[in-house]
């Protein structure tokens, strides 16, 4: 074999067809994964079809289309541009049936991508050009290069297409391909075996460096930062007290190491390689509510009037200013069904707001200014079975949205920040409108200066703590982006681990990260949706601590999602209870937790005890599913269809010396390590386990006491303490 003619051809042919295949695969994928308009099956199909049609069908076609008869022929005539039975022929032709698949397996990887780190990059401020290059595109590079892998092949082995459109000219068009197929044809078997070894070999090899390169760009991504726990230099370490240092030229960050030893924090906040505490403490003066033993606030019993004790230990209701009186922009709009909602309890009476801002009952004007904070009223019909109807405002202190699982939390938080299009509604934050469904605005997520911490965290698994922090910073000028990126890691107790990757940080680092990205880019509001869910017991408790001493800075509206009444109770000063799509509750969470102003809500703040009621006079009804009468202090409403009673509040008695005081036989019981839950059932005894009226949860110090008293015990169920609702 003297001529290697259709070797140089073949690598020109396949390396050229390969890079073109490259981009054009790569700009219509993203195009591809982006369009959501009509027609987008058939365009895909368009794309995808050279990878079913026989070469030669696909040859014929380009043929046709670049023959001298065609349109397209003859403007290239006219040009002075002759294609066929050339070698640019054989470029067309490779490239054509190599790109379906490089459109193809980039078009998985990038379907690959958790939508999450896509929708989060845009809330950071990043547009779709950026998110697609500092995103998408570094997640789905190992799909990228399978893509190429097979692209390079398919170039390589191209026959049927380029025999057709370049033909088989010696030293121009004839490539690896035809000429194993010529020499077999003239029975040169061994020419022809010699070339079907040189294929293999060239493509073993393509694929061999390609596989390579993918494995140290994956390494270096995942695993060759690992410096940071080992004991080895990271590249990224930043001095006490000094702005993040400068990016080389190679992307590196310079290391500064103080005094040889590296100071890195572990899962429960002590300093490593220092001996000294961590300060992830929460400081002195943290608005952090001190509970009872029971996980409640205390309350004072005035006049008839409940006092609850604030922050300070100040009594609220004794003739005093409460602190959960509805302050100037407080997120209080009444926004149940029939334009109402209860408020605080004022004077013995219970005023409510209308939509409108006035307070009914109290003859007083409401102070919320829809100018300031965020308003939201939106319509989103999520399917047939499922339309997500939310009204409400948020301002000042911190709004908790409560409620099951699907009843619209997440779907909320999305709509508000741009991720999902309500169907109608008006979204307007600090007066700048961000969604109008009338007058047709709708502003993209990386415009509305909206920060989101994801459930699942949303860290970019390619980036490493200060590049996450600094993400939506790329605005700023160096020397700025580098302090505010210092600012948030002390903030969040991240000393140490400005280096590491999401996949080396325990639970509650990555989600301090997660709430340091989306605070560094000051937003106007910050939306969380469920960030304590996935973290255990110990780490939850320390986030909490956090998060309350974050939101006690923070001035803008902060939107917390959680299904854990005792989360929400502990962070935010009001809350928002969703039911199926609907706002069921909207009050302080006081107010909530004390007086829910129906049946829905209760159960939603866990409360266990449930009858339905006959009303006997204005201070007596009967619970009939508990067959006693009940004296009540509240004023009975002619609705009333429940009460109900929290298990916490049952009193228990030795002897009948109180009202609503009755005798009661244990039916069973269940513990944890600190409280028992005991089930109980009013006037006899019941041997069934299922059969009972009230339960009554105490600590295990008190059951040790009662439990040594003869049956039957007495419980009460304290007027004070009951809760009148509507169905």
């Amino acid at each position: 074999m003297e001529d290697l003619s259709p070797l140089w051809i073949s690598l020109k042919t396949a390396g050229l067809a390969t890079i073109l295949a490259f981009f054009l695969g790569i700009t219509v994928a993203g195009w591809m994964f982006s369009y959501q308009g009509k027609g987008k099956g058939i365009i895909d199909s368009i794309l995808t079809l050279p990878i079913v049609l026989p070469p030669t069908v696909v040859g014929f076609l380009l043929l046709l289309l670049l023959g001298r008869n065609s349109p397209v022929g003859q403007l290239l005539r006219q040009l002075g541009i002759s294609v066929i039975l050339s070698w640019p022929a054989t470029v067309i032709a490779a490239t054509v049936v190599a790109f379906p698949l490089m459109y193809k397996t980039v078009l998985a990887a990038f379907k690959q991508v958790n939508q999450d780190l896509i929708n989060c990059a845009r809330t950071l401020g990043a547009s779709e050009c950026r998110v697609f290059w500092q995103v998408l595109l570094p997640l789905a590079w190992p799909g990228v290069m399978a893509g190429t892998v097979l692209a390079f092949a398919r170039a390589l082995g191209e026959f049927g297409a380029t025999l057709m459109l370049a033909g088989s000219i010696p030293g121009r068009t004839q490539t690896i391909a035809i000429a194993i197929f010529f020499a077999a044809q003239a029975g040169r078997m061994g020419e022809a075996l010699l070339w079907v070894l040189i294929m293999v070999a060239i493509a073993l090899v393509a694929i061999t460096i390609i596989n390579y390169e993918q494995g140290v760009g994956t390494s270096e991504q995942g695993t060759g930062n690992r410096e940071q726990g080992t004991g080895k230099k990271s590249n990224i370490e930043v001095s006490k007290g000094s702005p993040l240092t400068p990016l080389n030229k190679g992307g590196t960050r310079t290391s500064l190491i103080k005094g040889g030893t590296r100071a890195s924090l572990n899962q429960r906040g002590k300093e490593q390689g220092a001996g000294k505490k961590s300060n992830i403490e929460v400081s002195k003066g943290s608005p952090l509510t001190p509970l009872n033993k029971g996980g409640t606030r205390t309350s004072l019993i005035k006049g008839g009037t409940r006092a609850s004790l604030n922050q300070g230990g100040k009594e609220q209701g004794a003739g005093k200013k409460s602190n959960i009186e509805v302050s100037k922009g407080s997120p209080l709009t009444p926004l149940n069904k029939g334009g109402t909602r209860t408020s605080l309890i004022k004077g013995g009476t219970r005023a409510s707001l209308n939509q409108g801002g006035k307070e009914q009952g109290a003859g007083k004007k409401s102070n919320i200014e829809p100018s300031q904070g965020l308003l939201v009223e939106l319509r989103k019909e999520v399917s047939s079975s499922f339309t997500l109807d939310a009204k409400f405002t948020a301002n000042g202190k911190p709004l908790g949205i409560l409620g099951a699982s699907g009843s619209g939390k997440s779907m909320t938080l999305r709509c508000i920040a741009g991720l999902a299009t309500p169907t109608q509604g008006r979204i307007v934050l600090n007066g700048r409108v961000l969604f109008d469904s009338k007058q047709g605005i709708n502003l993209p997520p990386h415009q509305r200066r909206i920060g989101f911490v994801f459930q699942n965290y949303a860290l970019f698994p390619h980036m490493n703590v200060a590049e996450h922090i600094g993400f939506g910073l790329q605005e700023l000028p160096k020397p700025q982006r580098n302090k505010r990126v210092w600012k948030y890691i002390e903030l969040m107790h991240l000393q140490g681990l400005e280096n590491r990757y999401p996949h080396e940080l325990s639970g509650g680092q990555q989600q301090r990260v997660a709430l340091a990205r989306a605070m560094a880019i000051a937003p106007e509001a910050l939306l969380l949706d469920e960030p304590l869910s996935a973290l255990d017991t110990y780490l939850r408790n320390q986030i909490e601590m956090l998060l309350t001493e974050v939101f006690s800075n923070y001035q803008g509206a902060t939107l917390f999602v959680t299904h854990k009444l005792e989360e929400a109770y502990r962070v935010c000063g009001n809350l928002l209870v969703l039911s199926e799509g609907n706002v069921i509750g909207y009050d302080s969470k006081e107010a909530i937790f004390e007086h829910p102003p129906s049946f829905r809500v209760a159960q939603l703040t866990e409360c266990k005890n449930f009858s339905r009621v006959e009303i006997i006079d204005h201070q007596k009804i009967q619970a009939l599913d508990w067959n006693c009468s009940l004296s009540v202090v509240e004023p009975i409403r002619k609705s009333l269809a429940y009460v109900g009673i929290r298990a916490h509040h049952l009193r228990f008695l030795k002897e009948p010396n109180h009202d609503n005081t009755f005798p009661c036989w244990l039916v069973t019981m269940s513990e944890t390590q600190h409280r028992v839950t005991l089930y109980l059932n009013l006037y006899t005894p019941s041997r069934n386990p299922q059969q009972y009226h009230l339960q009554a949860e105490v600590f295990k110090e008190k059951w040790h006491q009662i439990k040594a008293w003869p049956e039957p015990w007495y419980v009460e169920l304290d007027a004070l303490r009951l809760i009148l609702m509507e169905s």
